[in-house]
């Protein structure tokens, strides 16, 4: 019997931490908004969200949230 793959949800809370969420492949994929860096499909989950940013993007660990809204924009028009 075949193995069932594991779907994880993305959880909209980890903008927070400079994600979204975008779809490669018909498999939802997180994406930072900093860096334009797609993570894995496994790693959707808070900690390797947290520490992408923090080894990657330390200036941006306090920043508010409009920053993160802001590159999202910017992210959204060039992908159109």
């Amino acid at each position: 019997m075949a193995k069932r793959k594991q779907v994880f949800a993305y959880n909209g809370g980890c903008f927070k931490l400079g994600f979204i969420s975008v779809k490669v492949n018909g498999e939802v994929r997180p994406q930072c908004v900093l860096c334009l860096k797609f993570l894995a499909h496994s790693s959707l989950t808070e900690a390797k969200f947290r520490q992408q940013l923090e080894s990657n993007h330390e200036k941006f660990i306090n920043e508010n949230l409009e920053v993160f809204k802001e590159k999202k924009t910017s992210v959204e028009a060039t992908s159109h």
